[in-house]
């Protein structure tokens, strides 16, 4: 009896995932030296250096984790993403005992090449949460939402921490600069207003 055959794409398919599977390990790996190596750092700004850069690391292996369990080789669903990166990036952050996150919306599918930026942007927003919230009396609520408007994808980074500044022009910090840097390459558009921030997103790609 003859073997069945596979329908067409199949094993290009499982190809790809086989490859977001052995990524997402070596960014995992990585991930996991950058937070041993931040332990023999004794100058607290370079110890947060290598702690963000792990962050970033881990949020990216992320996506690659979610594609690999998807239908699809080639699209990440974001609100799963978000939902999976958002305990982690408390966690390594130091605020999942100081935070209360919320992750809410529509199932929102992204091409694995936008993805990738996109998860950076949510780590960067989530993490500035994080630095905020060190300084609030009390428990600091955030919630992150995604939805289509038109032929657009918005996601909400909203929080109670103490007052993200409006002026992004103002800021000096590195994770803004980075966040906008970020935002230009998902042609998306930042609104900055108290306690929240609203990335849009065209739902489609070039």
């Amino acid at each position: 009896m003859a073997g069945s055959k596979k329908p067409p794409g199949a094993e290009k398919s499982e190809s790809l995932k086989a490859i977001h599977h052995r990524v997402r390990n070596n960014l995992q790996i990585i991930s996991s030296l950058l937070g041993l190596e931040s332990r023999r750092v004794d100058d607290a700004r370079a110890r947060e250096a290598f702690l963000e850069m792990r962050n970033r690391v881990h949020s990216i292996a992320t996506i690659h984790d979610v594609l690999e369990q998807s239908p699809s080789a080639t699209l990440v669903d974001l609100l799963t993403c978000a939902r999976q990166m958002l305990p982690d990036i408390l966690k390594f952050s130091g605020a999942a005992g100081k935070i209360v996150p919320d992750v809410s919306g529509e199932n929102i599918t992204l091409e694995f090449d936008r993805a990738a930026p996109w998860g950076l942007l949510l780590n960067e927003l989530v993490s500035g949460v994080c630095k905020r919230a060190r300084s609030a009396a009390a428990t600091v609520r955030l919630s992150v939402s995604l939805s289509r408007d038109a032929e657009r994808i918005v996601m909400t980074v909203a929080d109670t921490a103490p007052e993200l500044p409006e002026d992004f022009e103002g800021l000096a910090t590195q994770p803004m600069g980075l966040v906008k840097s970020l935002a230009l390459q998902l042609r998306a558009e930042l609104k900055v207003a108290a306690g929240r921030v609203t990335v849009t997103i065209p739902d489609g790609a070039d």
